[in-house]
């Protein structure tokens, strides 16, 4: 299964390195996962396990996610049925787990010695993703959260939707009280002569909506709360 702007180059292993790379374990861009299977249907890993695996090589630098390997490195025999079904899960995840779905590809590919695996590969997306644990970020063999600094960094630096880009959208529910005047104060110039609201908008840390009141964008909600994930 393969959906645009996935590199075809990345999906071409080979037998033997692939059974190379899983001898040598986990790292950035790379990551194992056993699967579970009851009477054909897809138990295991948990949806927001694989979400949050595949959100996080699309926000970095893409990466491989293979099933089904154990903790030991050890691949697990699967039948067609069963590839099948983890193909379809897969699928699944990426759009209805994962906001916006990124760019990725399965292929179903043997190990030297002859086991099948599906191998879900992400590209390094144009766009920033959230799963069900947030922004997230691989560092190393291990998933972790963007930090507001870092996940402003990234809105900035990745490609734009349409007219407004992600750093700019509308919060809902939120206002220029929404921003705590502390974290606010640091972007107004002291002696400027405009009012706060019209500083906040022209920083883009505020922005009218469809109604025309201001609401915070997400820019200023990572950079002017104490807790962005409240709103966001």
């Amino acid at each position: 299964m393969e959906f645009d702007g996935l590199s075809p180059q990345r999906s071409q292993w080979s037998p033997e390195a692939l059974r190379q790379q899983i001898d040598l374990g986990e790292d950035s861009q790379f990551e194992l996962k056993e699967a579970f299977f009851e009477k054909g249907r897809v138990t295991g890993p948990r949806k927001e396990r694989v979400a949050n695996e595949l959100a996080a090589f699309a926000n970095a630098r893409g990466g491989t996610l293979v099933f089904s390997v154990a903790g030991d490195r050890t691949v697990r025999e699967m039948s067609r049925r069963q590839l099948d079904a983890l193909e379809e899960y897969v699928a699944n995840i990426c759009e209805s787990r994962i906001d916006p779905p990124p760019p990725f590809l399965t292929r179903r590919l043997h190990v030297a010695g002859g086991q099948a695996v599906l191998v879900a590969e992400v590209e390094h997306s144009t766009l920033v993703h959230r799963s069900p644990g947030g922004y997230l970020t691989r560092n190393g063999s291990s998933v972790r959260d963007l930090s507001p600094p870092a996940l402003l960094r990234l809105f900035q630096h990745r490609g734009r939707s349409g007219l407004r880009g992600p750093d700019l959208t509308l919060v809902e529910g939120t206002g220029p009280g929404t921003l705590e005047r502390e974290l606010a104060d640091r972007f107004l110039g002291s002696r400027a002569m405009a009012p706060d609201d019209v500083q906040l908008q022209k920083l883009k840390l505020v922005m009218p909506g469809h109604t025309g009141e201001l609401q915070a964008t997400v820019s200023g909600v990572l950079l002017c709360t104490a807790r962005p994930d409240e709103h966001l």
